[in-house]
């Protein structure tokens, strides 16, 4: 890693004292080569340094994802665009297959990420003449796979046992290429905190492949205005019971077939409800703090902060306590209702969900939420 950082950081020093240095006079075609320099190395730097912080925050559990439906045909696209002058430059064909209207449930700020490591790699390290071919399958478990094939050099069996080290560039670091060796294992971990899956298989001589595989899901009925949530609105002149309007109803849940579900009974039986998601607890109480949902429904089993500790962080927060919070969990025995109760939830309820104690648990909430905020 001190080698990846000291490169481009000892090509910035070194150009830039050349440029200021009073003995070493330069016409003002080098002045122009030299800064060129300076600012390539500087954007590597930049990139590297970005990638050892997002590599850090995977590990440490702290990257904020928004999972949201992706249309996979938009994302592939502009990351088309974005590789097309890398590739001219190599003389590499890009060919993309079709995506149609095919959407995967991803943030998709990393998935643009992933995918532009995954071409950049297949461009860089191909042969000038080559190509890069992007397929999109249907695959196992619901999922749809991703694939980029390129026909360079491929890997032998001791690259490909190292290829998701972090800061290996498998020999490349003697080339010309510029890498980081960060790449690879940082999209393995968001892959992965995206309920995902990436593989390769590769042949010297012949070309590598890797994929990724995401779940396959429906379009979604609406976007959120920013990102780490989704804001599902009500129906134009829709109006809550009070008559004041959509409520706000924040759902926490990190499970996207559940997720679904919810907001599928949602969506087609209320139409006086706005639906805001978070996807673990420390999300939940950013979006609890802004928007004031007048309920939360809470899934106990939570990444990082679970369902019991987000609770009381928003009881013993002055914006948030009014707000009454429903428990929803897949194992709701009698003997942990009664503590949960105690411990301040205003309602267990089990999966798979009962849509009549659903509803009614919902209505009875919104109503004391209403009379707390009176």
């Amino acid at each position: 890693m001190s080698h990846e950082l000291r490169t481009p950081l000892n090509a910035i020093i070194g150009f830039a004292q050349i440029l200021t240095s009073d003995k070493l006079p330069s016409s003002p075609q080098e002045k122009k080569v030299f800064s060129n320099h300076i600012l390539q190395s500087g954007r590597h730097l930049l990139t590297l340094i970005n990638e050892i912080l997002d590599l850090a925050k995977v590990e440490a559990g702290m990257m904020s994802l928004s999972l949201e439906p992706v249309p996979l045909a938009e994302v592939l696209q502009e990351c088309q665009v974005m590789l097309e002058p890398q590739a001219a430059k190599g003389a590499v064909a890009l060919r993309f297959g079709p995506a149609g209207n095919q959407h995967v449930l991803a943030d998709r700020t990393r998935l643009k990420q992933i995918l532009i490591n995954l071409l950049s790699n297949a461009v860089k390290y191909n042969r000038e003449g080559g190509t890069v071919e992007v397929s999109c399958a249907q695959a196992e478990k619901g999922r749809i796979r991703i694939s980029v094939a390129d026909n360079g050099a491929g890997l032998d069996s001791r690259q490909m046992a190292a290829i998701f080290q972090p800061f290996n560039r498998l020999g490349q670091e003697t080339t010309g290429a510029e890498g980081t060796g960060i790449g690879l294992v940082l999209s393995k971990r968001l892959v992965e905190a995206m309920q995902g899956a990436i593989g390769f298989a590769s042949t010297q001589g012949v070309g590598s492949t890797f994929w990724i595989e995401l779940g396959r899901c429906a379009p979604a009925e609406a976007r959120g205005a920013e990102p780490g949530y989704a804001i599902l609105p009500a129906p134009s002149g829709a109006a809550g019971a009070a008559g004041h309007g959509p409520k706000k109803l924040l759902y926490v849940e990190d499970n996207a077939a559940n997720l679904q579900v919810v907001r599928e009974l949602l969506l087609r039986r209320r139409d006086e409800l706005e639906l805001l998601v978070a996807g673990d607890g420390q999300r939940a109480l950013e979006l609890a703090r802004r928007h004031q949902p007048q309920l939360i429904m809470l899934g106990l089993n939570l990444p990082g902060l679970d369902g019991a500790a987000t609770r009381r962080l928003l009881h013993e927060g002055p914006r948030t306590a009014h707000i009454p919070v429903i428990a929803i969990t897949a194992s709701a025995r009698p003997g942990d209702v009664l503590p949960g109760l105690v411990a301040g939830f205003f309602r267990y309820i089990s999966k798979p969900l009962d849509l009549h104690a659903f509803g009614e648990a919902i209505d009875s909430a919104l109503r004391v939420g209403a009379s707390c905020n009176e």
